[in-house]
């Protein structure tokens, strides 16, 4: 199978004032499709960076993106995105019509019963179709993060970006949500790039981790997730192998904290 996204020795600088501000560097991996990674480091290394980056959001300062042979420049329909943040849904549209907006301007389809019936079944996917007539001020942080994933999805991208879309949720919900995400992922054979500072987190979900660090070059791991399980299903820890990952991903998330390992 060959390479769906090629990531190539990508840099990214920041100018403030006269100082010159590195979020990565030389940053380089490939996937193949429907892969699951998740990109994980301690705070300030350029993990959400890279994902903007990757998006097409951020113009890297060097290296280059291609997704499918193409390469990425700007935002596109080929690339959907999931936020942290709770107030990513419009307010004034209810969960039906949050899902089928970007269908409708991107002109998904050529009437209006077929981008119903298309956002439907993505909020049918994520457990929310009865909840279509409802506001967001009307659900919980769980419920709109599953409202983002269905209209994410519904556009059908080849890839989905997402930034610790978990992170602000209770435990309970957390675990349900990534449930949900991992029997999903399955289904629709999407490729995932997964953001989270949880260690626990990234061994439950991925296929394959991604470990950025402040030193010079940024990443300080790139592997497959080596434990067995059913694919659809979350990791835990009585699978084996799960507590030897840990500590070598708790251990290179410590040492990566330090700017000046390695340089």
């Amino acid at each position: 199978m060959t390479d769906f996204l090629c990531v190539n020795n990508l840099t990214q600088h920041f100018i403030s004032g006269d100082q010159k501000l590195e979020a990565y560097s030389k940053v380089s991996f490939s996937l193949k499709k429907g892969e699951f990674l998740s990109i994980t480091g301690p705070s300030g290394c350029g993990k959400t960076t890279l994902l903007r980056t990757i998006g097409g959001f951020l113009p890297p300062t060097s290296g280059t993106i291609s997704i499918a042979g193409k390469d990425i420049k700007e935002p596109g329909t080929h690339c959907g995105m999931v936020f942290q943040t709770f107030d990513q849904l419009l307010p004034w549209k209810t969960i039906l019509g949050n899902v089928m907006y970007p269908l409708i301007i991107n002109h998904k389809f050529t009437n209006r019963v077929e981008t119903q019936h298309h956002a439907r079944k993505y909020l049918d996917m994520v457990g929310l179709d009865k909840f279509k007539d409802y506001y967001p001020y009307q659900l919980s942080g769980g419920m709109k993060q599953r409202v983002a994933i269905a209209r994410a999805l519904a556009m059908e991208p080849s890839l989905i970006l997402m930034d610790e879309p978990f992170a602000s949720v209770d435990a309970d919900t957390r675990v349900m949500l990534q449930r949900e995400l991992k029997s999903i992922w399955y289904k629709s054979g999407i490729t995932v790039l997964f953001v989270t500072h949880s260690i626990i987190e990234a061994i439950s979900l991925s296929t394959r981790f991604l470990v950025m660090g402040k030193s010079k070059p940024s990443i300080r791991l790139f592997e497959e997730n080596s434990i067995h399980s059913e694919p659809d299903k979350l990791i835990t820890p009585e699978n084996t192998g799960y507590s030897e990952w840990w500590s070598r991903l708790s251990h290179l998330i410590r040492e990566g904290n330090d700017s000046s390992a390695h340089e």
